[in-house]
């Protein structure tokens, strides 16, 4: 099932505590390929969820995702 839920605050940090209110089994993410800038915060939001999600996290750089 996926549903939709907007929070504010830091990226990473939000996005755990939502896995914990919710009870998700998986955190799929991707990084967009819109300069370098972009993706560096992108990064920073994947490495903080890498170490601290409480379910498995699914990562696609956007190198992957365009091939």
């Amino acid at each position: 099932v996926l549903r939709g839920h907007i929070r504010t605050g830091a990226p990473a940090g939000e996005i755990v505590a939502a896995a914990r209110d919710l009870d998700v089994e998986t955190i799929m993410m991707g990084e967009p390929a819109r300069g370098p800038l972009r993706s560096l915060f992108t990064r920073d939001t994947a490495g903080g969820l890498l170490h601290r999600a409480p379910c498995a996290v699914w990562y696609v750089p956007a190198r992957a995702a365009a091939a």
